[in-house]
Order: C-alpha cells, then sequence, then structure tokens
C-alpha cells in the first residue's frame, strides 16, 4: 500500500474524528491491537485495514 505510515497510537473515536485529509493517503496504527489501523484518503475518507 503507498501512502504515510504513522507511529502507533491508541485508536479511540475521539482519534478518529480528529483526523482529517492529507496530500496523500495516511495510515494511523493501533498500538493494541497489532494489525489493525485506519486509512485516510486524501477526500477524507476513512477505511479500517487488518
Amino acid at each position: 500500500m503507498d501512502g504515510k505510515r504513522e507511529r502507533s497510537v491508541k485508536l479511540t473515536k475521539s482519534k478518529l474524528d480528529d483526523l482529517g485529509p492529507a496530500a496523500t493517503d495516511r495510515f494511523l496504527w493501533d498500538k493494541d491491537v497489532r494489525g489493525f489501523g485506519v486509512r485516510v484518503t486524501p477526500k477524507g475518507v476513512k477505511s479500517f485495514v487488518l
């Protein structure tokens, strides 16, 4: 997958609500559940990934 990899954080509803669009796809990974994260597209669409 292309895009920027970010550090692992605890994914919470407020954290997801605060995520906004970026120039490229962004990935934010949960620090407690290995391999679980969220992808944010440049249009602001959020998709969970496993």
